[in-house]
Protein backbone atom coordinates (compact mmCIF):
# COMPACT_ATOMS: atom_id res chain seq x y z
CA UNK A 1 0.00 0.00 0.00
CA UNK A 2 2.82 2.48 0.93
CA UNK A 3 4.27 1.85 -2.59
CA UNK A 4 1.22 2.45 -4.23
CA UNK A 5 0.86 5.39 -2.42
CA UNK A 6 4.26 7.11 -3.30
CA UNK A 7 3.46 5.83 -6.76
CA UNK A 8 0.79 8.14 -6.63
CA UNK A 9 2.16 10.77 -5.47
CA UNK A 10 5.64 10.80 -7.64
CA UNK A 11 2.83 10.56 -10.98
CA UNK A 12 1.21 13.40 -9.57
CA UNK A 13 3.99 15.86 -9.01
CA UNK A 14 5.79 14.85 -12.26
CA UNK A 15 2.35 15.45 -14.58
CA UNK A 16 1.89 19.28 -12.65
CA UNK A 17 5.67 19.72 -13.23
CA UNK A 18 5.92 19.29 -17.16
CA UNK A 19 3.08 21.01 -18.18
CA UNK A 20 4.26 24.12 -16.25
CA UNK A 21 7.64 23.68 -17.48
CA UNK A 22 7.03 25.06 -21.20
CA UNK A 23 4.09 27.48 -20.60
CA UNK A 24 6.24 30.49 -20.26
CA UNK A 25 9.52 30.38 -21.05
CA UNK A 26 9.27 31.60 -24.67
CA UNK A 27 12.37 31.94 -24.93
CA UNK A 28 13.66 28.64 -23.80
CA UNK A 29 10.78 27.68 -26.67
CA UNK A 30 12.87 29.47 -29.46
CA UNK A 31 16.18 28.18 -28.66
CA UNK A 32 14.50 24.35 -28.92
CA UNK A 33 13.17 25.67 -32.12
CA UNK A 34 16.50 26.88 -33.47
CA UNK A 35 18.18 23.92 -32.54
CA UNK A 36 15.61 21.64 -34.25
CA UNK A 37 15.87 23.77 -38.04
CA UNK A 38 16.49 21.74 -40.85
CA UNK A 39 15.62 18.60 -39.12
CA UNK A 40 11.92 17.11 -39.15
CA UNK A 41 11.16 18.14 -35.88
CA UNK A 42 11.24 21.84 -36.88
CA UNK A 43 7.89 21.68 -38.63
CA UNK A 44 6.16 20.56 -35.07
CA UNK A 45 7.09 23.99 -33.59
CA UNK A 46 5.32 26.59 -36.50
CA UNK A 47 1.89 26.58 -37.19
CA UNK A 48 0.65 25.53 -40.75
CA UNK A 49 0.37 28.63 -42.57
CA UNK A 50 4.28 30.24 -41.20
CA UNK A 51 5.30 26.40 -42.41
CA UNK A 52 4.40 27.39 -45.20
CA UNK A 53 5.69 30.46 -45.87
CA UNK A 54 9.04 29.12 -44.35
CA UNK A 55 9.33 26.72 -46.95
CA UNK A 56 8.74 28.42 -49.47
CA UNK A 57 11.21 31.58 -48.98
CA UNK A 58 13.89 28.85 -48.32
CA UNK A 59 13.41 27.15 -51.48
CA UNK A 60 13.03 30.56 -53.58
CA UNK A 61 16.76 31.48 -51.98
CA UNK A 62 18.45 28.95 -53.29
CA UNK A 63 17.34 30.00 -57.18
CA UNK A 64 16.44 34.40 -56.29
CA UNK A 65 18.64 36.82 -55.76
CA UNK A 66 15.81 38.97 -54.46
CA UNK A 67 15.19 36.85 -51.21
CA UNK A 68 12.77 37.51 -48.33
CA UNK A 69 14.39 37.94 -44.73
CA UNK A 70 12.08 35.44 -43.15
CA UNK A 71 14.25 32.71 -45.35
CA UNK A 72 17.04 32.85 -43.17
CA UNK A 73 14.99 32.85 -39.83
CA UNK A 74 15.86 31.88 -37.21
CA UNK A 75 19.62 30.97 -38.02
CA UNK A 76 20.88 34.60 -39.37
CA UNK A 77 20.68 36.23 -35.59
CA UNK A 78 24.27 35.18 -35.11
CA UNK A 79 24.72 36.60 -31.49
CA UNK A 80 21.37 37.71 -29.29
CA UNK A 81 22.32 39.86 -27.05
CA UNK A 82 18.53 40.54 -25.37
CA UNK A 83 15.23 38.54 -25.07
CA UNK A 84 12.09 40.09 -23.77
CA UNK A 85 8.89 38.53 -23.52
CA UNK A 86 4.73 38.81 -23.15
CA UNK A 87 2.04 36.35 -22.23
CA UNK A 88 -1.51 37.05 -22.53
CA UNK A 89 -3.61 34.49 -22.05
CA UNK A 90 -3.71 32.32 -24.98
CA UNK A 91 -1.07 34.69 -26.81
CA UNK A 92 2.70 35.65 -26.34
CA UNK A 93 5.17 37.38 -28.28
CA UNK A 94 9.24 37.47 -28.03
CA UNK A 95 11.58 40.22 -29.11
CA UNK A 96 14.59 38.69 -29.43
CA UNK A 97 17.35 41.52 -30.40
CA UNK A 98 20.61 40.61 -31.75
CA UNK A 99 23.24 40.85 -35.11
CA UNK A 100 23.72 38.24 -37.97
CA UNK A 101 27.24 37.60 -38.88
CA UNK A 102 27.97 41.01 -40.84
CA UNK A 103 26.59 42.45 -37.44
CA UNK A 104 24.11 43.94 -38.75
CA UNK A 105 21.55 44.48 -36.01
CA UNK A 106 18.11 43.08 -36.18
CA UNK A 107 15.57 42.20 -34.23
CA UNK A 108 12.74 39.25 -33.93
CA UNK A 109 9.53 39.65 -33.40
CA UNK A 110 7.93 36.28 -32.63
CA UNK A 111 3.86 35.79 -32.06
CA UNK A 112 2.89 32.85 -30.51
CA UNK A 113 -0.55 31.09 -29.66
CA UNK A 114 -1.35 28.20 -27.44
CA UNK A 115 -2.69 25.30 -28.85
CA UNK A 116 -3.20 21.72 -26.84
CA UNK A 117 -0.86 23.19 -24.09
CA UNK A 118 2.23 23.85 -26.55
CA UNK A 119 3.36 27.20 -27.62
CA UNK A 120 3.36 27.46 -31.52
CA UNK A 121 5.34 30.25 -33.48
CA UNK A 122 2.52 31.93 -35.57
CA UNK A 123 4.14 34.65 -36.88
CA UNK A 124 7.39 36.63 -37.29
CA UNK A 125 8.52 39.94 -38.31
CA UNK A 126 12.17 40.64 -38.72
CA UNK A 127 13.58 44.16 -38.66
CA UNK A 128 17.06 45.02 -39.62
CA UNK A 129 18.59 48.47 -38.32
CA UNK A 130 20.81 48.95 -41.73
CA UNK A 131 21.11 52.48 -41.10
CA UNK A 132 22.53 52.58 -37.43
CA UNK A 133 19.17 53.62 -36.02
CA UNK A 134 18.20 52.82 -32.41
CA UNK A 135 16.07 50.62 -31.73
CA UNK A 136 12.78 51.45 -30.55
CA UNK A 137 11.41 48.86 -28.42
CA UNK A 138 12.20 48.51 -24.92
CA UNK A 139 9.79 45.88 -24.32
CA UNK A 140 7.89 42.90 -25.88
CA UNK A 141 4.92 44.27 -27.77
CA UNK A 142 2.82 41.53 -29.20
CA UNK A 143 0.52 44.04 -31.74
CA UNK A 144 1.65 44.93 -34.72
CA UNK A 145 -0.03 48.18 -35.12
CA UNK A 146 1.12 49.26 -31.51
CA UNK A 147 4.54 48.15 -32.64
CA UNK A 148 4.36 50.20 -35.79
CA UNK A 149 3.32 53.18 -33.87
CA UNK A 150 6.24 53.22 -31.63
CA UNK A 151 8.13 52.90 -35.01
CA UNK A 152 6.50 56.34 -36.24
CA UNK A 153 7.25 57.74 -32.84
CA UNK A 154 11.11 57.04 -32.64
CA UNK A 155 11.56 58.54 -36.38
CA UNK A 156 10.12 61.90 -35.51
Amino acid sequence: MRFFLVFIGLFIVGCSSSTSSKSDNLASYFAEYKASVATQAEQQFVKAELWQTLVTARAAAETSELVNAIAYFPLEMAVTTDTKQAINGQQGCLLISGTNAKQTPLDYYIQFDLTDNQWLISDVAIKYFLDGSERYLTYAECDAEKRMALWLESVQ
